[in-house]
């Protein structure tokens, strides 16, 4: 089972604009190649300094689904699984 988790922060009534800190217990070669090539990768973890949601668009591609959502403050994160 392939799972992941995205986090990000929203400052309250503004947009999520990032930066997204993907977390991949199992390391999806295929998932990490993808977002490397995503503008807005700045190191070798996966940080992706963009928004948010073409994060999760790009993984919706890959063929993962948003399996769980949590909202704890200023703090989002996405739980997804392929």
């Amino acid at each position: 089972m392939m799972y992941f988790v995205i986090q990000t922060t929203c400052i309250y009534h503004s947009k999520m604009t990032g930066p997204s800190f993907v977390f991949d217990g199992q390391r999806d070669f295929e998932l990490v190649s993808f977002l490397r090539h995503l503008p807005g990768v700045t190191f070798d973890g996966i940080r992706i300094t963009g928004q948010p949601v073409v994060l999760l668009n790009g993984a919706e591609a890959k063929g993962y689904r948003v399996i769980s959502t949590v909202v704890k403050g200023e703090t989002i994160i996405w739980t997804l699984h392929k």
